[in-house]
């Protein structure tokens, strides 16, 4: 269900609706990935993350190949989203981005800053601060220690 939800039909409804896009010479796509497809993956989530990596992934390619074309894709890689199916997903509520002041974002926020890098162009945009120092503090770990940081 989450392979077809996540690779299959973004795949689908790019090329749909990316080949019209490409016709008309403009256009804008925004695919919704997780800051977990950034990152190595955590314990119990190596579905999503993968498919979450295959969205960054696709978007990325997306992105270059329809540039010509005067299509922008732009890939948000949001982290924990207050009110979310995700956020009482697997007791996700026990994990410590939870559990930070101020770091879940809003609905409201994390399609505010999405939307708006969309418009802008920008190829991959992390929503909240908070999540952008998570992403790259992640990235500077040895692989071996990232799972025992949730974020």
């Amino acid at each position: 269900e989450m392979v077809a939800l996540n690779v299959l039909a973004t795949t689908k409804l790019c090329r749909l609706y990316g080949n019209d896009m490409k016709r008309a010479g403009r256009g804008r796509i925004l695919l919704i990935s997780s800051v977990t497809g950034t990152l190595p993956s955590l314990p119990h989530s190596a579905v999503y993350a993968a498919t979450k990596a295959y969205q960054l992934s696709l978007g990325r390619a997306l992105g270059r190949e329809l540039e010509p074309h005067g299509v922008a894709v732009t890939v948000s890689c949001p982290g924990a989203v207050r009110d979310t199916s995700f956020s009482t997903v697997a007791d996700n509520r026990a994990g410590l981005c939870w559990r930070i002041p101020g770091y879940p974002l809003t609905p409201e926020r994390c399609a505010r800053r999405s939307v708006d890098a969309a418009w802008a162009g920008e190829p991959i945009v992390v929503p909240g601060a908070t999540n952008r120092v998570v992403v790259a503090l992640l990235h500077v770990l040895p692989e071996r220690a990232a799972p025992r940081v949730p974020p």
